[in-house]
């Protein structure tokens, strides 16, 4: 590369520098970058490595190298779970549904709060996961049993089913819980509330959330304790999930023994073998292994 070369006034030292090759006969451009060059010589520069950092500098790149030559080399696993139906499966406990309550005959105002409250009680079902809240068309009496519009009889193991009655600002609630196979009432309960136009939703939430408690909960609902006393005398491995579940609850609750807690394995063991997806089940395994550890049971 060829470029242009000026010399400042002030330059003595490159001036007297180039005297001898100006002497020599050489052009006045090489001699102002050869006076350039020499006086760089005479600079320390910090870059120039000597001899023992340019070994450790080829050793860091060398252990570079032959880590990235070993990442590139490696083979890599990726585990692939796959998903299989099961996870995708509906629950596999009891089934219920929720039939309409019954108001003052001709009072619209009756009929809106009741479906209200019917459809809050089917919402806060479906959070139950072991349960199968089946939506269904608009029942009418029959006689003494319940069926739909068609004339068929609900397909559901438990119903729901109540009545609501205003007074002035009183609100009275009845609901009932009944085994479709026999008509049998299993629960029955009457809330009172003092009901305005401002405390509409919040009588709603109230009532409906007491209800769900009542019937759904595993540890002490209505249904959880009419399936406990038909599965009592039923072998660990021949209880279904939401059985094994139940019976788990109870045990737990009133005090286990280590071979209660090897039966309650054992079942929890067989149900999670057909129906893997169901995480009440893990969990309460979980739990056991946890007291199986803790107090050295079998």
């Amino acid at each position: 590369m060829v470029g242009e070369v000026s010399q400042s006034a002030g330059s003595q030292g490159a001036s007297d520098a180039a005297r001898p090759l100006e002497a020599a006969g050489q052009p006045a451009e090489v001699v102002a970058l050869t006076s350039r060059t020499e006086a760089k010589r005479e600079t320390v520069d910090p870059w120039r490595l000597t001899a023992p950092g340019t070994l450790v500098l080829a050793s860091m790149l060398c252990a570079l190298l032959l880590i990235l030559s070993w990442r590139a080399l490696t083979p890599r696993t990726t585990s692939i779970v796959p998903i299989t139906s099961a996870a995708l499966g509906m629950p596999a406990g009891p089934s219920i549904a929720v039939l309409r309550f019954q108001g003052a005959p001709g009072d619209a105002a009756s009929k809106f709060l009741s479906d209200a409250i019917v459809e809050e009680i089917a919402t806060r079902l479906t959070r139950f996961s072991e349960l199968r809240v089946i939506a269904r068309p608009p029942v009418r009496e029959a006689g003494t049993s319940e069926v739909d519009e068609a004339g068929q009889e609900p397909a559901a193991q438990f119903l729901v089913k109540g009545s609501l009655r205003q007074g002035g600002e009183r609100l009275r609630v009845t609901a009932q819980l009944i085994r479709a196979s026999d008509a049998k009432l299993l629960w029955a309960e009457t809330y009172e509330r003092q009901l305005t136009p401002t405390d509409i939703f919040d009588v709603e939430d109230d009532v409906a959330n007491k209800i769900v408690a009542a019937v759904a909960s595993i540890s002490a609902g209505a249904i959880a304790r009419e399936t406990l006393g038909q599965v009592r005398s039923k072998a660990p491995r021949d209880l279904s999930a939401y059985e094994c579940i139940a019976r788990a609850n109870e045990i737990m609750n009133s005090g286990f023994s280590a071979a209660t807690h090897l039966s309650t394995r054992t079942c929890l063991e067989t149900v999670l073998a057909t129906e893997p997806d169901y995480a009440a089940a893990w969990a309460m395994l979980s739990w056991l292994h946890t007291l199986e550890f803790s107090y050295g049971y079998n």
